[in-house]
């Protein structure tokens, strides 16, 4: 039986609602256009999202930079620390699944906010 070797898969996550954090979400059809190797997976960081991997690929908006930039760690990235459920956010679901070692590592490629509408 010949085994099928899954795409890889990058997470989108952004709120298109707010129009800078809804950059990612603009540019999901693009990508998934001109990579068509790749899934590219529209989430919710605040549900499950994750689906086991131990590398993890996160495409998001990011506060603070002026060009896209790829982080391989979250050392890079302030902690807010959460006071509700509503405060929850990509850094805390990321390094609470690192620190459980449910994932080993981590990139996020970090679009600015400031970065031009499609």
């Amino acid at each position: 039986m010949k085994r099928t070797r899954q795409k890889p898969v990058i997470y989108i996550f952004g709120n298109p609602l707010v129009e800078g954090d809804a950059i990612p979400v603009k540019l999901f059809p693009v990508l998934a256009k001109q990579f068509p190797g790749v899934r590219f997976r529209y989430v919710d960081p605040t549900e499950n999202w994750w689906e086991g991997e131990d590398d993890v690929v996160i495409i998001d908006t990011v506060k603070g930079i002026e060009h896209v930039m790829l982080f391989s760690s979250l050392v890079h990235f302030q902690q807010v620390r959460p006071v509700t459920p509503h405060d929850y956010d990509v850094y805390f679901d990321v390094s609470l699944l690192i620190k459980t070692g449910k994932i080993k590592h981590v990139r996020i490629i970090g679009i600015p906010f400031s970065w031009p509408m499609l």
